[in-house]
Order: structure tokens, then sequence, then C-alpha cells
């Protein structure tokens, strides 16, 4: 969703992106040096913001459903099997 809020922006501006990966370090020095009005251009900075901060904290939940999937024999058995993850394994049981 915020990722299609700052491509809205853009299209809405008649601003293409010349790299595929807009979310990248590259993509990102585009949407800094891009030209904006005020308020598109803080809709993109707060986008931005909050995809960082849900990216950390999905690395965190990550690490703490891994911790826990360690401590599980069950999840251990299930990725036994093959193409099944740790989120997998959890989601099963």
């Amino acid at each position: 969703m915020l990722k299609n809020k700052i491509h809205a922006v853009l299209i809405r501006n008649g601003i293409q992106s010349p790299r595929s990966d807009l979310f990248g370090k590259s993509g990102r020095k585009f949407l800094e040096s891009t030209s904006l009005p005020e308020t598109e251009q803080i809709i993109v900075c707060l986008s931005l913001k909050l995809l960082d901060t849900l990216q950390k904290e999905m690395v965190a939940l990550e690490a703490d459903l891994s911790a826990r999937a360690k401590e599980n024999p069950n999840v251990k058995l299930l990725m036994g099997i093959p193409d099944i993850s740790i989120l997998s394994a959890l989601t099963i049981l």
C-alpha cells in the first residue's frame, strides 16, 4: 500500500522512474532528487519512513518467530518437507 501510494504520487505528477526498483538505493536517490510539490513530497517522505519502520519490525518479528520455532520439535519435522520454511511450519501448526 505504501509503495503504491508513492507510485501514485509519481504518476499524478507525470514522473516516470528510470529505476526498476524504486525502493532500492538508487531508486531512493531518485526519489530524493525528484522535484515534487510540497504536499506530495511530504507524502513520499512519510511513506518511505513508514516503509522503513515496517521493514525493521518485520525483521524483528522474523527473528522472534525463528527463535520460537527452534524450540518446537514439530517445526523441525515439518521443515524436513521440501519447500516448508519456518513461517510455513508455524502457520501449519
